[in-house]
């Protein structure tokens, strides 16, 4: 009987910090997320279709920018310092100058392909390259500094810079608006601000922990590299699924179809904020038990919880998306509403994925999970080809749709098979 109560209690010691950290962040995303809808529609308006579109393009190309160079270290670094504390400064370090060689490489990259050998990449206007390879650099380093504290259990220190820069940025985006100067340039301009603020306060943050100074350390970068290139190859995979819509989109249609689809996937976006958040504080807790029982049963409790949020959130979007895009946007979007309703049921199938793979990933990511996503891939596009050309945005929609509920299968009965000799423990 004392065995049970000690179990009951130390379960709850662990669990209340994971639902306070879980809250503080959900509502700290609720406010930012405001900020965001509101700055989307300002700038939606502003801008129109066609103009959103090319403001679209820029930001997917950062978007696969940052998926395509971090190799997963964002993930690997939580891990570590996950098992570890004492790795902070170290992986913090290996970090920084990762981040310093490959972002030299990118803008080397972008440069000569749009000056040497003049290749467009979807921009119509210069200076357009330098904003993304700004918006590179500062992503990186944002999404890198963001996952160190989650990991180190700074959770709330990370919302309050990120609704501080919120704010921030959404001044100055009001600014611009209201004197008129809102081009798709100031627009972006907006969205770097954001991300410098972030990275300004976060360095200085993290380097104030524990007294320990800044150390490279090749042997721990093999290792995180080992991890993480598996995270890699797997989000990558499911970043081009998700975005690789974009710019089939454009091939096969124009600019103004990219502003109407963008509009959708923005608003879905916000959604897969929920799993998102919640996944990263979930995955470093996970790291830190080591019954496997008790990390089947946590992640159970975190799927169930998510299903209703979800449940709470996509439908009343779903009924009214129509009502909601007349509402925010106009009713020159009224063609986003069916790719919409779509892209909240495939954003649903995606969040429930997320929740399962933070347990895999604390059992040190399988190989799997990327062929898993490399199945998805190759079926989205073959599928966005034929769809696309036949029905349009919403072929683009319906093709993401399936792709994701896909993955979802074959997470979850990944899950199943290879864990299934391990009873979960039961709540007491």
């Amino acid at each position: 009987m004392k065995d049970r109560l000690r179990q009951f209690f130390n379960r709850k010691n662990l669990t209340l910090p994971f639902v306070y950290d879980v809250s503080h962040s959900l509502i700290t995303k609720g406010v930012t997320v405001l900020f965001g809808v509101a700055a989307s529609i300002i700038v939606t308006r502003t801008l129109g279709p066609e103009l959103k579109g090319v403001y679209s393009i820029v930001i997917t190309w950062v978007g696969i920018l940052l998926q395509l160079s971090l190799f997963g270290l964002h993930s690997s670094n939580s891990y570590y310092v996950a098992l570890s504390r004492e790795k902070l400064k170290t992986l913090l370090a290996n970090s920084v100058a990762f981040i310093l060689i490959i972002c030299t490489l990118i803008a080397a990259f972008l440069l000569a392909s749009r000056h040497i050998f003049h290749i467009p990449l979807g921009l119509p206007e210069d200076n357009l390259v330098v904003i993304i390879i700004i918006g590179a650099f500062l992503s990186m380093g944002n999404i890198i500094l963001q996952n160190l504290s989650i990991a180190i259990k700074k959770v709330n220190i990370n919302n309050y810079v990120l609704v501080t820069a919120k704010v921030v940025s959404f001044s100055f985006l009001l600014y611009f608006y209201l004197n008129d100067l809102l081009i798709v340039q100031n627009a972006l301009i907006v969205y770097l601000i954001e991300l410098l603020i972030m990275v300004g306060v976060l360095i200085p943050f993290l380097n104030s922990q524990d007294g320990i100074p800044w150390k490279l350390d090749f042997q721990q970068f093999k290792l995180s590299f080992s991890y993480g290139i598996r995270v890699y190859m797997a989000t990558i995979l499911a970043f081009l699924v998700i975005r690789s819509d974009i710019f089939l989109i454009k091939h096969f249609l124009d600019f103004k179809e990219v502003g109407y689809y963008s509009t959708a996937v923005q608003m879905t976006d916000q959604v897969s904020v929920i799993s998102a958040t919640i996944a990263g504080i979930l995955m470093p807790r996970l790291t830190m038990i080591d019954n496997i029982g008790e990390k089947k049963y946590r992640t159970k409790q975190v799927v169930r919880g998510i299903s209703l949020m979800l449940l709470v959130v996509v439908l009343p979007l779903f009924i009214f998306a129509e009502e909601i895009i007349v509402l925010l946007f106009s009713d020159t979007f009224l063609p986003s509403v069916l790719s919409l309703r779509i892209l909240l049921v495939a954003t649903a199938f995606l969040s429930l994925q997320t929740i399962l793979v933070q347990f895999l990933a604390s059992e040190g990511f399988p190989k799997m999970i990327v062929v898993f996503w490399l199945v998805a891939f190759v079926v989205n596009i073959v599928l966005n080809v034929i769809l696309i050309q036949s029905h349009g945005i919403e072929g683009a929609a319906i093709s993401s749709l399936i792709s994701y509920f896909a993955v979802l299968i074959m997470v979850y009965f990944y899950v199943k098979m290879q864990y299934i000799k391990t009873p979960t423990v039961k709540s007491e």
